[in-house]
């Protein structure tokens, strides 16, 4: 099964970020899609959301706590985007 078949909230994710988030790390979430590594496109997103003051609506907002639960990620890592 390919990542984006069982995750295809994370493309999603990686568009959303698109022009709000610096070039190079969008480039690297579409690396890390293409690698499998899921779990580090989610973090990078939301780390860079974050420093970049973005504000995520709440359908994205669902979305990600949604996706990284399923991967047993830190909720800290997305609670920090609700504003």
């Amino acid at each position: 099964m390919t990542l984006t078949r069982r995750y295809p909230e994370l493309l999603s994710l990686i568009e959303f970020a698109e022009g709000k988030i610096p070039e190079d790390n969008i480039r690297d979430a579409y690396d890390y899609l293409a690698r499998d590594e899921w779990g580090e496109i989610v973090y990078l997103i939301c780390v860079q959301l974050y420093e970049y003051d973005v504000s995520v609506p709440r359908d994205i907002l669902e979305m990600i706590e949604i996706t990284a639960e399923k991967m047993n990620m830190d909720s800290e890592l997305w609670r920090v985007l609700k504003k």
